[in-house]
């Protein structure tokens, strides 16, 4: 049930990009000077890291050791496999963001792939932000939209792809009408999808 991360990069949500080393003559001596790109694809965002000078000869190899070293220890990852479902809410204004056992997900079948939760909405000309999580908010059991804006939206018979390491976005349903509706977590492909569908 592992879940493959944005980008396809390993997995790793995290990386250090670019490690850009110049060479600097200063009183006969030389600096490598680095700087590091760190991209991080769940957010797509990109900073620069604090440049750092480290006092090295010429040699190409030296220098490139540095940068090695530098981007080995930068290149970190918070990413966690795929929790137990069944330990998954669905988190929501209607349970004030807290979990509420009628709102846990139980198996859907034995497959132990496809899990289920129930929940009643009233119509609304504005969406409902709802997540799935568990107790403690944990990486890999906090799931939102895969990629935006094309998973946010969560209409019924439209499954949309699932990151369960995203703590920031939340997805968007938009209710038809007054009723009680069905959402459906499958773990089942190479990345996990949510469905949801008005009983």
């Amino acid at each position: 049930m592992a879940e493959r991360a944005d980008d396809s990069l390993l997995a790793c949500p995290a990386l250090c990009l670019v490690v850009a080393v110049n060479a600097i003559a200063l009183q006969r001596r030389t600096l490598a000077v680095v700087t590091i790109y760190w991209y991080n694809p769940g957010h797509r965002t990109v900073a620069v890291l604090p440049c750092c000078a480290v006092e090295e000869s010429m040699n190409p190899l030296r220098l490139t050791g540095v940068a090695a070293l530098l981007l080995a220890g930068c290149a970190s990852s918070d990413y966690v496999e795929l929790r137990d479902p069944e330990t998954f809410y669905l988190r929501s204004a209607l349970s004030g963001w807290d979990i509420d056992p009628q709102y846990q997900l139980q198996p859907l079948d034995d497959s132990g792939q496809r899990f289920a939760v129930e929940a009643s909405f009233s119509a609304s000309a504005k969406p409902y932000f709802v997540k799935l999580a568990d107790e403690e908010w944990q990486g890999g059991a906090n799931c939102g939209p895969k990629q935006t804006p094309m998973d946010e939206s969560l209409l019924p018979g439209q499954p949309v792809q699932v990151s369960c390491n995203e703590p920031r976005r939340s997805f968007k349903l938009l209710v038809e009408g007054n009723g009680r509706y069905r959402f459906v977590f499958d773990s089942s492909g190479e990345v996990p999808t949510l469905s949801v569908e008005k009983l």
